[in-house]
């Protein structure tokens, strides 16, 4: 951990700035002295007049701040061209994985971005039809169709709407026998936190609610108060039975409902953390009366489908790479419990984990971060080796029913959106169901992997990608993304901008830094919390790697990176700024002594700790970007990228941070905030929208580092 002397940094952040404006810049922030006393720190805050969304003052800052960025990217004379070659690559198909309804399969058809998107029920023989277009909903554009639940029969359809970028949900109930909807609309679901499950006969759903907060408080008001409901359908809302409620307001739901319809299981955990204990309930008695199953909250247990009266969870207990059990609902005692799967040196992937289909147990393994796919029979005997296509990512993971005959996966790189491909369960046999419409050659690229060494001699892997024909050298533009929270494993997975920079010749790395679940729990263990800067140092032993071995050089050299990795990137610019040209900061969270005061933050404490207690106070201070920018230091060029309606990572971060690192900066590297305006925990609000913000990244990294464009 690096020390340092805190009481230096209130003076740093209350300083006025030593460097000049920039040509054309807005006005330094105000600059208000604000100083908290936490834990016998002084802790300056003088920029926390920028968490106002709604003052004037505040609306003024911002978009003066955004005509400069905007306006700095417009005046690059290729600029129209790179946007025509965005909107090209963003512009292909791309598809969610499907889930069975009756007969047919339902899911989301979308351009590359994934910004507009469709809903799309496919007879599986070539018939599909649209069921809902974002186009069409009310909402001038703004409205997003973010989720979908069909019941087993496919007589029925649960689905899910947003506004203007907020992560709460309208849902809807249709018919889809005659297409309609039906008057029942539900509110008070978050995209982050909800799931919702049909019961076995279709008459309803069960599904988790929160309190909503009052309208202008929804990026201020904390996420509490979560609830398990079950609503009939052709009823009002008003007339859901509350079926579950915590207590703890802290404790939110995981709600699923075992595919013969018998088992209401539920899961009861704290935010982020992975840990949790789950309830069981006996459909077939009744009114569910839900009793401890897995009483104990001393490792991650997720539900993965029964059998009578067996029911197989994944856990963590006892198997750090995670392993499968067998519990019986009738004897339930630990000693009853049988390992069906047993841990191995592969990490059964902790994301999107394995899946119950057809009477079989697929698991997704991480190998050194590769995904390879094993399927098992119920009793745990190895079945067959899944011979994937090609190396990729299968984010959405596997669905089908426990008693089909088929499981569906989206397999999708760097350069690919994905094919949907059919697993028969049974043989083993892939085969593509529906291929994406691409306006590129994704072969003209090529991924491998590399190891390095980080700071304390950690063997860590790293993704690059980049032209088939390009030998990367010193000269070679490279734009390194790194996650490392909250056990989420990152693998090649495909973006429109990542694809255009490879097309200009810029080279992509992706290591996999700890705080992920690439090697499991204590991969994960090893950077969270007081051990975060572990994080840190992985990527800036990433860049130290690329450097020495010549990929690269440090101007040529820009790092990327979004939501909870933002902050980690923010770090590794601010801790060891010689190390890099540019960076790229996409809706981050960059004020970590009070990231816990809004919204989802208090959930997230589970992997960054909360500044009530004093060391993880000390530790979140440490390395807490905000907090650490010291006046008379050069900092790379810096673009940051919020979401002007965000309520995950709220934009005060960034504008906060943008304030105080323009005031602390020492040379002529810009510092941009660059808004997108409407949009929540995304890109943009519209697919035109996403390209622009692309565009202006791209615009803004090959200026910086100098990236050829007549490629």
């Amino acid at each position: 951990m690096r020390c340092r002397l805190f009481l230096a940094g209130v003076i740093a952040l209350l300083t006025p700035p030593l460097a000049a404006q920039s040509k054309g810049s807005p006005a330094p922030a105000r600059r208000d002295p604000v100083v908290d006393t936490l834990h016998g720190v002084l802790v300056a805050d003088p920029y926390r007049w920028l968490e106002d969304p709604d003052s004037p003052e505040v609306t003024r800052w911002i978009r003066a701040q955004d005509t400069w960025a905007r306006e700095w990217a417009d005046a690059d004379p290729d600029r129209d061209r790179l946007r025509t070659r965005v909107a090209t690559v963003a512009g292909s198909r791309r598809f969610g994985a499907p889930v069975p309804a009756g007969g047919s399969y339902l899911y989301f058809e979308a351009d590359a971005s994934f910004v507009r998107r469709s809903l799309i029920q496919d007879d599986g023989a070539g018939g599909r039809r649209i069921l809902i277009h974002e186009d069409s909903l009310p909402g001038s554009g703004a409205a997003r169709l973010v989720n979908f639940f069909p019941s087993r029969d496919g007589r029925w359809l649960a689905w899910g709407v947003s506004q203007s970028g907020s992560s709460w949900i309208t849902l809807r109930v249709r018919d889809l026998r005659t297409g309609l909807d039906l008057a029942d609309t539900l509110t008070g679901m978050n995209g982050g936190r909800t799931s919702l499950a049909w019961s076995g006969d279709g008459a309803g759903f069960y599904y988790e609610r929160l309190p909503i907060p009052a309208p202008g408080t929804e990026r201020s008001s904390t996420l509490q108060g979560e609830r398990l409901w079950f609503h009939r359908v052709g009823t009002s809302q008003e007339r859901d039975v509350l079926v579950y409620d915590p207590a703890d307001p802290d404790l939110f739901l995981s709600t699923s409902v075992s595919g013969d319809g018998r088992w209401l299981v539920v899961g009861v955990g704290i935010g982020g953390d992975p840990r949790n204990r789950v309830l069981l309930g006996d459909l077939a008695a009744g009114p569910p009366a839900l009793k401890p199953l897995l009483p104990e909250p001393d490792a991650s247990y997720t539900f993965l489908g029964s059998a009578n009266d067996t029911l197989w969870f994944q856990t963590t207990l006892d198997a750090p790479r995670s392993r499968i059990i067998a519990v019986n609902a009738r004897r339930p005692a630990r000693a009853e419990w049988r390992t069906v799967v047993a841990e191995s040196e592969d990490v059964i992937e902790p994301t999107i984990g394995a899946a119950y289909v057809g009477g079989r147990l697929i698991v997704p393994y991480r190998h050194d971060a590769w995904m390879r796919v094993k399927v098992y029979h119920g009793d745990g005997r190895f079945a067959y080796d899944v011979r994937l296509p090609k190396m990729g990512s299968i984010w959405t993971g596997f669905s089908g029913r426990p008693d089909g005959s088929e499981a569906f996966f989206v397999l999708s790189d760097f350069a690919d959106p994905g094919t949907i491909y059919s697993l028969d369960v049974a043989t083993g046999r892939v085969r593509p169901f529906r291929r994406p419409d691409l306006r590129h050659d994704p072969d003209q690229f090529v991924t491998r992997q590399v190891f390095y060494r980080s700071q304390d001699g950690t063997r860590i892997p790293m993704f690059v990608s980049h032209r088939r024909e390009l030998r990367p050298g010193p000269g070679t533009p490279v734009l390194m993304y790194a996650y490392g929270a909250f056990g989420w494993s990152a693998s090649p997975w495909y973006r429109p901008d990542v694809a255009v920079w490879m097309q200009l010749g810029g080279v992509f790395a992706l290591p996999n830094i700890r705080g992920g679940g690439e090697y499991g729990r204590e991969w994960h263990q090893a950077g969270i919390g007081r051990r975060k800067q572990t994080a840190i140092d992985d990527v800036i032993g990433a860049a130290e790697w690329l450097i020495a071995q010549g990929w690269t050089t440090r101007s040529k050299l820009a790092i990327n990176a979004g939501s909870a990795s933002g902050m980690v990137a923010a770090a590794a610019i601010v801790q060891r700024p010689e190390l890099f040209a540019a960076s790229t900061i996409d809706y981050p969270a960059l004020d970590m002594v009070r990231f816990d005061r809004f919204t989802g933050g208090r959930q997230w404490r589970s992997d960054f700790g909360s500044t009530e207690n004093p060391e993880d106070f000390q530790a979140l201070l440490a390395y807490s970007p905000y907090h650490n920018l010291r006046p008379g230091t050069c900092y790379p060029a810096t673009m940051v990228l919020p979401g002007e309606r965000d309520e995950v990572t709220v934009p005060m971060h960034a504008y906060k941070f943008v304030a105080a690192m323009q005031a602390a900066q020492a040379c002529d590297q810009p510092v941009l905030l660059r808004v997108s305006w409407g949009a929540g925990h995304s890109a943009g609000a519209t697919q035109e929208d996403s390209i622009d913000n692309w565009t202006d990244q791209l615009v803004f990294l090959s200026r910086v580092l100098q990236l050829p464009r007549g490629v």
